[in-house]
């Protein structure tokens, strides 16, 4: 990834290059489980989405809109990561209300 964070690079073995694979506002890359596709988030106008960028074509595909979804603040924004399955993972802002505290003692 770029140091500004707007363009996300894949390295060819075979040519020895570097090509660039995504050109936008974009945090959070991750590697799908099979290899074939990275996942980030995209930060566009009106609201931050999920995108699949495939290597193999280079096609980028939407996966969701944040639209309506309150991210909870994470360093340097919101975070997106992958479940098992490749579904996306987000941290939704529930409020300061939702925070419980538990004390053990164990024996």
């Amino acid at each position: 990834m770029s140091n500004d964070g707007n363009t996300l690079f894949l390295f060819d073995f075979g040519t020895q290059a570097w090509s660039p694979l995504v050109k936008m506002s974009l945090g959070y890359p991750q590697w799908s489980h099979n290899g074939d596709s990275v996942f980030f988030l995209g930060h566009t106008a009106g609201a931050d989405k999920v995108f699949r960028a495939r290597v193999g074509d280079r096609k980028i595909e939407e996966v969701v809109d944040l639209k309506n979804f309150h991210q909870a603040p994470f360093l340097a924004g919101g975070w997106v990561g992958l479940a098992p399955d490749d579904a996306p993972m987000l941290m939704r802002d529930a409020g300061t209300h939702d925070i419980h505290a538990l004390s053990v003692q164990l024996p």
